[in-house]
């Protein structure tokens, strides 16, 4: 049974271009270096570690590439930080609490700020605390409404609108979530978190051009990223191609450019990049996850318990290490086991759409349709455009021999990769099962168009015209 952890070759969407003339450069220059500073302490203070971490990484690039010994930073205004010495201990206090997870007790010491910074992780420690609360069961919609109405209550600043924009996410308001991400990400441009939440509401790669006209480096890399998700590969592919010509020591874009070419089926030039980034940093565990695809589709058992090893070692909890040792037990045919450490990854971050449909994969194999079920479409309405759940979901109901439901998700595949041999193939067998044999016929000649390199969809199209079932329609095609 074909899983699909490999992707299938690209297509390339039509650039339509906006009214609005671009106002910034989508190339890195040394006029960022005051402004991505200013950023960092932003986000640092509001305890968004993970934008931070990302924006500190591109900083360390671009202080390498534009800044010498006698730059300085003298441009920082820290006016914002204008605190008592009371204040100051009570946000640093509940800062240390967020390190330690402990979102209840911070938003709790903070009950009494007035001021935007402590007001914004007040109500930001509520809705961590929320989630965590129901991780793995079904969100608290009614704790999630009220902490909506709590954020609507207050001044809003470009963070709060993302916190906003987050939680009408959390409750299934995507039109709501999209409009206050897409404020929030021209009010606070350097918050990557806020472009990550607003991608996963982008139809495609035109409604990511238009959200990003003249934002700059930050819109030219959420049209990178939305590309590369909606399998407008080429385009991606340049972007980063182009920043990395600027700051070619960036570890996070050379990252991206090895995931474009896994998904273009390229898996030797991705692992060569991959391999590169692991020697350069041996305690790196991001991307270790798309690497450890790469080596169960090229069944390199050996490098993968290598890789598993490895990630043990840096850090046994993360949720890369999950995935690697999850893919790794999955390759040795130990499918409960993987089931396990996909889980696991799953209760450190409930919204990785990969363990989902990795899971969805394990259950599959181990014949647990209804299990499968569940995890494919946790998958789907994480990101509806996860072409491999909704192909899962297609092969869930062919084993339980319900082809009208294996039609119906083999087709949402096949629109989300029209180029892809492999989905129109399982269509076109469906519609054999269905007995609607000029509609099979249709659709494996639209695979051998897609360069069909198996010769897979050739030989099941000239079975059927040698059944004689349908020569006359096919010959007059």
């Amino acid at each position: 049974m074909l899983l699909l952890r490999s992707p299938p070759l690209a297509t390339t969407m039509p650039i339509v271009p906006r009214a609005r003339t671009p106002t910034t450069t989508s190339l890195p220059s040394e006029a960022l270096l005051p402004t991505v500073a200013i950023a960092l302490e932003e986000l640092s203070i509001r305890c968004l570690f993970k934008s931070h971490a990302w924006l500190s990484e591109l900083n360390c690039a671009l202080v390498e590439r534009f800044a010498n010994d006698d730059t300085r930073n003298d441009e920082i205004d820290s006016s914002s930080l204008d605190f008592t010495m009371r204040e100051m201990a009570i946000l640093t206090r509940a800062r240390s609490l967020f390190h330690m997870h402990e979102y209840a007790r911070a938003s709790s010491l903070l009950s009494n700020a007035t001021k935007p910074i402590p007001v914004f992780l007040r109500l930001y420690a509520r809705y961590l605390a929320i989630q965590a609360s129901t991780r793995g069961r079904s969100p608290d919609t009614d704790g999630l409404r009220r902490l909506r109405e709590d954020v609507n209550a207050v001044k809003a600043d470009g963070y709060i609108v993302y916190l906003r924009g987050s939680i009408e996410r959390a409750l299934g308001l995507e039109d709501a979530a999209r409009t206050s991400l897409t404020t929030a990400v021209f009010m606070t441009p350097w918050n990557w978190g806020a472009w990550q939440e607003l991608a996963g509401l982008t139809a495609g790669a035109n409604a990511a051009r238009s959200i990003a006209s003249g934002e700059g480096l930050m819109g030219a890399l959420y049209v990178a990223y939305v590309c590369n998700q909606i399998d407008a590969l080429e385009d991606a592919r340049r972007t980063y191609e182009r920043i990395m010509e600027a700051l070619p020591s960036w570890p996070y874009v050379r990252a991206q450019l090895a995931a474009v070419l896994y998904n273009a089926r390229a898996f030797d030039e991705a692992q060569i990049i991959y391999e590169q980034l692991f020697e350069e940093d041996s305690e790196r565990l991001e991307s270790a996850d798309v690497y450890s695809n790469i080596l169960f589709v090229k069944e390199d058992k050996a490098g993968l318990a290598l890789l598993a090893n490895r990630c043990q070692r840096i850090d046994p909890v993360r949720l890369e290490t999950c995935v690697v040792i999850g893919n790794y037990m999955s390759l040795r045919q130990q499918h409960e086991e993987a089931v396990t450490y996909f889980k696991r990854a799953l209760r450190l971050d409930p919204n990785y759409l990969s363990a989902w449909t990795l899971m969805g994969h394990e259950y599959v194999e181990m014949k647990n349709a209804a299990a499968a079920i569940e995890a494919y479409r946790r998958a789907v309405d994480i990101n509806a455009n996860d072409f491999r759940a909704w192909y899962g979901l297609g092969q869930t109901y062919e084993l339980m021999q319900m082809p009208a439901f294996t039609l119906h998700y083999f087709r949402k595949a096949a629109s989300l990769r029209p180029r892809d041999a492999r989905m129109w193939c399982a269509v076109g067998h469906t519609y054999e099962e269905l007995d609607r044999m000029a509609d099979a016929a249709r659709c494996y000649e639209r695979a051998v168009r897609c360069d069909d390199g198996d010769a897979v969809a050739l030989s099941k199209l000239r079975a059927i015209r040698n059944g004689g079932e349908i020569d006359d329609e096919l010959d007059a095609q």
